[in-house]
């Protein structure tokens, strides 16, 4: 299912590793992303873009996931 991970407010973004590929399934989607490595490293705004992975029918998808939330925005820092 397609969401957002809204944080209220700064800047929230997520680094995934896919560890292991699923053998059916599993793919990743998002509007957009800041950088991808193959598919398998992705660097994506989770708080602004809607993201999802589909189904995994055959296997196992395994994923390291780290998340940074800068409580800080880039607007307050223009000022």
């Amino acid at each position: 299912m397609k969401h957002h991970d809204p944080m209220g407010s700064g800047s929230y973004y997520k680094l995934n590793v896919v560890m292991i590929k699923a053998q059916e399934g599993g793919v990743f989607e998002t509007e957009r992303v800041i950088f991808s490595l193959f598919n398998r490293v992705i660097l994506f705004r989770p708080d602004l873009y809607e993201h999802s992975v589909s189904t995994i029918t055959r296997g196992k998808r395994v994923l390291l996931s780290i998340a940074l939330h800068a409580p800080w925005s880039t607007a307050a820092k223009r000022s």
